[in-house]
């Protein structure tokens, strides 16, 4: 730049005469003002919605200005606006991301997420969705969620970098987010991800939904219904809920880097098929951390901690590798299937655990119900503070090697 000073009072000089060949041109946008009125060349990147609590630069450079109150309306149009991109996938029409500012949102209803849309919050602390007395359903499946998919069509949406603050009581009896996809169809138009939906949610904060939901059943965490295929939910936190922390009902999805405690359900409960779950671990849970009831799932990297019972299989095949079961009340691990594959995992108890005040600490280690077949499973169980090591018998055709103590539980050759 040779000798030139450049300093702020030139860079604000310089900013401002382009601000200036800007507005000329007719390309300013105002809060609240839908981009596509300026041609859609000239559309900007990302759309952005600012909270009643944003500073006022914020605020005043925003295309949606919340109030505080219904604060949903204003980021589904925001949702609605960007996903008016050219169905053909042109350059000049493509679809645009919502931006959301940090502060709080307050929201009586759903956010309604669109085909193809990224909303993006400015950090998973940063930026907080409150539900508030949220108990109607609207947008696809019957299902009451802070955050939905606006119809059984939509397919490569997705959410991330915030907080889904449930409110407890004063929250309604919403879930934190659902995903409900097209039993009968194939999703259709632009972008194309068929044959699967293929949502996801990442860098969230869940919390605060553990109170009464609908029908007095538990609110639940992130939720992906049947025919939601290929949802990926990873790298969040989800603490405090009265139902399941994660609930994947959906096959051929994949679960990862998650941390989930304070759950009256299940911190993971996967329901379809062809699941996968990775570098996850569950504490806390009153129920189960992980529930498996879906055929060919498989579990790495997983770890249960000061639960009822750390993990309950109740589906084949399954296999689980890696495994710790640290500190549960009743079952460290609970095998009721056939063709369980279940290898490298640990059960023990810590003097100082959850239930440190209980006699034993933990009743069984390993449990085999309805005597399972065909069974391939090593691992070790602990035996101090365990009330009894292996429970239960295997079936025909199965190879299991527990150790632990002086003991070995041996069966099949």
């Amino acid at each position: 730049m040779g000798n030139q000073n450049v300093n702020r009072r030139t860079i604000l000089t310089g900013a401002a005469v382009v601000g200036a060949g800007v507005a000329a041109a007719g390309m300013v946008l105002r809060a609240g003002e839908a981009s596509a009125d300026v041609g859609a060349a000239s559309r900007p990147t990302r759309i952005t919605v600012a909270s009643k609590d944003a500073p006022a630069y914020i605020r005043e450079g925003a295309n949606y200005v919340c109030t505080g109150t219904n604060d949903q309306d204003k980021i589904n149009a925001a949702i609605a606006e960007a996903a008016t991109g050219d169905a053909s996938g042109n350059s000049r029409g493509a679809l645009n991301a919502v931006e959301l500012s940090g502060g709080q949102f307050y929201c009586s209803g759903s956010i309604l997420l669109r085909s193809g849309i990224d909303v993006q919050g400015a950090g998973p602390f940063a930026t907080v969705l409150v539900a508030v007395n949220l108990t109607a359903a609207s947008g696809a499946g019957t299902r009451v969620g802070l955050v939905k998919l606006a119809d059984i069509n939509v397919h490569g949406a997705g959410i991330h970098d915030l907080t889904l603050e449930g409110g407890n009581a004063s929250g309604g009896t919403c879930d934190a987010l659902v995903f409900t996809g097209d039993p009968d169809h194939d999703p259709t138009g632009y972008p194309d991800s068929s044959p699967d939906p293929c949502c996801y949610a990442y860098n969230l904060f869940v919390v605060n939904f553990r109170s009464a939901g609908v029908g007095g059943a538990g609110r639940s965490g992130l939720v992906a219904e049947k025919d939601s295929r290929g949802t990926f939910f990873h790298s969040s936190t989800v603490r405090k809920i009265s139902g399941d922390a994660v609930l994947m009902d959906s096959p051929d999805s994949h679960i990862d880097r998650m941390h989930i405690g304070g759950v009256d359900g299940n911190g993971v409960h996967i329901l379809g098929g062809n699941v996968k779950v990775t570098n996850t671990k569950a504490y806390y849970c009153n129920t189960a951390g992980f529930a498996v009831e879906g055929d060919r799932s498989t579990l790495s990297a997983v770890e249960v901690q000061d639960s009822a019972v750390g993990f309950d299989i109740s589906a084949s095949p399954v296999v689980i590798s890696s495994a710790t079961a640290d500190s549960c009340s009743a079952d460290g691990i609970i095998v009721r299937a056939n063709g369980v594959n279940l290898n490298g995992f640990q059960v023990f108890v810590r003097a100082k655990g959850r239930y440190q005040d209980q006699t034993p600490m933990q009743a069984r280690g390993v449990t085999f119900r309805n005597t399972p077949i065909e069974l391939n499973i090593t691992g070790r169980v602990a035996t101090a503070n365990i009330g009894t090591k292996v429970t239960g018998s295997v079936g025909s055709g199965s190879y299991v090697r527990i150790t632990g103590g002086s003991s070995i539980f041996s069966a099949g050759s």
